[in-house]
Order: C-alpha cells, then structure tokens, then sequence
C-alpha cells in the first residue's frame, strides 16, 4: 500500500513539473520594435524592425533588474548592441544579408522550444536569403543561434568571409568566461578575468 502511495505521488510531482516546463515558453509582441521572449531561467528583449536583429537585454528571471548585456556599446537603433550576428563579405555591408528590409517570426511548440527569427532576402548585390535564428528551451539559461543561408543565382554571385556571433556581456556581472573551442584557431578551453 506505502509504495503504490508513494509511487503514485511521484507520478502525479512529474506530471506537475513537467506542466510548469510547459507553460513557461513564451513570445510577446511588445510593440512593432519590441518582442519579449522568456523561458523560466531567462528572458530576452529583441528588436523585430532592427537591420542587426540584436537581442539587447538579457536578464535571469530571478533578478530581471540585473540586465545582462554590456549597455556602453549601442547600434544604430539606439539599443545596446547585446547578442547579435557580425559578419563580413558580400552582404554584410548593410548588417545583415541585404539592404532589403528584413522580416521577423517566430514558432512556439508549446513545452519543446521557442524560434525566432529576422530574415533578409536575396537581391541585386546580394544572392543569399539570411535568417538569423534565436531559440529558447524550457528552464534552460542559453540561447541558442543558427543561421539558415539560401543562395539565388538569380542574382550573381556572393561569398561570405566570416560568420560569428557577438555577445557583448555586462562586465558587472560577467567579469570571468571560460571560452571552448571558440574559433579555428583558438581550439581548448582558455580562461579570461578581466583587470
């Protein structure tokens, strides 16, 4: 009787834990310039209408006053500049992929992820569709990035000389990293403690 008493209990604690995971996963459209994304660990403040895509806050839920993001260095928008793509090559003139005006979304399977996006089209001068992609997971304090780059013929030829994420953290708050295999020629793990 005591273990399928307290099996049942267990049962019904993952149930409930695995509801709150559930409900945690969450995008808000602010405004036209201001979507909000957070996943029960983090959240993430993005501009939709920006040409860099940057998420320019960042803060733990716990402490939401805390922001995260190094607020000294700011982008043309006027937003710190936060976690954002830096590229060079053909398209990366104008930020991100084109000179077209990007377009934004996002997906949300309720419980698994959240994905969010900017997209720039191919045009004259630059070949590539970019999107540039965010996502959150339930409880997880890590934004996860990837690109998607589809080439059009249709307008020429392009290349891409680099492509890197930046996150420009608050030095209040992240004054030592640990990086790992953080480029081609930076392979191991290394520490850095600021002065």
């Amino acid at each position: 009787m005591n273990r399928t008493l307290v099996f049942a209990a267990l049962v019904l604690l993952l149930g409930m834990f695995s509801a709150r995971a559930d409900a945690q996963l969450s995008l808000t459209e602010n405004s036209s310039t201001e979507w909000t994304a957070t996943n029960g660990t983090i959240t993430a403040v993005f501009d939709p209408s920006s040409t860099g895509g940057e998420i320019y806050e960042i803060y733990l839920n716990a402490y939401p006053s805390d922001d995260l993001v190094d607020t000294t260095q700011t982008g043309g928008d006027g937003n710190p500049k936060g976690l954002y793509m830096d590229n060079d090559g053909t398209c990366m003139s104008s930020g991100i992929g084109s000179s077209a005006t990007p377009t934004a979304s996002y997906h949300l399977d309720s419980g698994h992820y959240l994905d969010w996006w900017m997209t720039w089209p191919a045009e004259s001068g630059c070949p590539f569709t970019i999107s540039l992609h965010y996502v959150l997971f339930p409880n997880d304090p890590t934004i996860w990035t990837y690109y998607v780059t589809t080439y059009d013929s249709a307008y020429g030829s392009g290349n891409f000389g680099q492509v890197q994420y930046v996150d420009r953290v608050s030095w209040t708050y992240l004054y030592d990293t640990y990086e790992y295999n953080e480029g081609l020629n930076n392979l191991g793990g290394w520490p850095l403690t600021l002065p």
